[in-house]
């Protein structure tokens, strides 16, 4: 057994996608917080894994607003079972983060502090017990007994706690209960809350910066048509087709200054500029991070 500690030791998020293209046939996940961010990162990996013949089980927290609509949709379409906990008593919150992958000989082990985000599988400060047991060994029947016991317990029926995803009708239901909130609305809140922190601060910082630590970027094969910014401009291509649009699209744009005085730049124009963010995970992604789609297809 080891302690993985995060950045230092490496990053989680890597290492369960190498565990993921070993020879096991079962990935099961508990995690407060999901978000696209994690989830679309371990996407390619855990859909290679069901391809080939691997089961995926999830267990996911919604409290505090840590887990997106997003995310969950993904996690749906990825896994064979997902699971929602959650307790309607606002002192008790879902708060494991385990992530076990097993076949019939041998069993890997990741229990720690690591959330099925970005942060939490990349960039964070984390800490996680990792280990592999072999099936034979003694030891395994108590941790498999305490997990098996676990799962039955948000598995059963009876569980008022846990709610098991049958359609994408039932997430709609919970973000239409204000159980859950859209990717942009939490980045919107989060930006106002880290801005109004940046303000009240005005000494000197106390602390350092950890450099060195980045996420991988969210890896599409882009599918989408082809587009020259201009006669001599490098063309880029958007990661998915382009079609009409709908009313259940939200994108958030920050801007300074516009030449027009509106946002008729952005909704007339076939690409636009990225100066700072990224369009990763929406249909305005290109193969190039440098730019986005714009409102209109020619």
């Amino acid at each position: 057994m080891s302690i993985f500690n995060q950045p230092f030791d490496g990053q989680l998020g890597d290492l369960i996608i190498s565990r993921l293209e070993d020879d096991y046939t079962k990935f099961t996940i508990f995690s407060a917080f999901a978000k696209n961010s994690g989830v679309l990162r371990l996407k390619p990996a855990m859909e290679q894994f069901s391809q080939r013949g691997g089961y995926i089980e999830a267990f996911i927290g919604i409290d505090a607003y840590g887990t997106s609509f997003e995310a969950l949709l993904n996690l749906f379409h990825l896994c064979n079972a997902l699971y929602i906990v959650h307790s309607e008593s606002s002192t008790t919150t879902f708060h494991s983060k385990i992530y076990t992958l097993s076949n019939s000989t041998k069993t890997w082990f990741s229990i720690g502090s690591n959330n099925f985000t970005g942060g939490g599988l990349w960039t964070n400060f984390e800490s996680a017990n990792c280990f592999e047991i072999n099936n034979t060994d003694s030891t395994i029947e108590g941790y498999n007994n305490s997990l098996n016991s676990l799962v039955a317990q948000y598995r059963s029926d009876e569980y008022e706690c846990s709610k098991k995803i049958v359609s994408e009708d039932d997430l709609v239901e919970l973000l239409e209960a204000d159980y859950i909130r859209r990717e942009i609305r939490m980045q919107m809140q989060s930006t106002d809350k880290m801005r109004n922190t940046q303000n009240s601060i005005t000494q000197t910082p106390i602390f350092g910066t950890q450099r060195g630590i980045q996420a991988p970027r969210i890896k599409r094969e882009p599918t989408g048509a082809v587009i020259r910014p201009s006669k001599n401009a490098q063309p880029v291509q958007a990661t998915q087709a382009i079609v009409e649009t709908n009313t259940t699209e939200r994108i958030w744009f920050e801007t300074k200054a516009m030449t027009g005085g509106s946002r008729n730049i952005l909704d007339l124009s076939k690409l636009g500029s990225i100066c700072e963010g990224s369009a990763d995970g929406s249909r305005y992604e290109t193969d190039n991070t440098k730019f986005m789609l714009g409102g209109v297809a020619f």
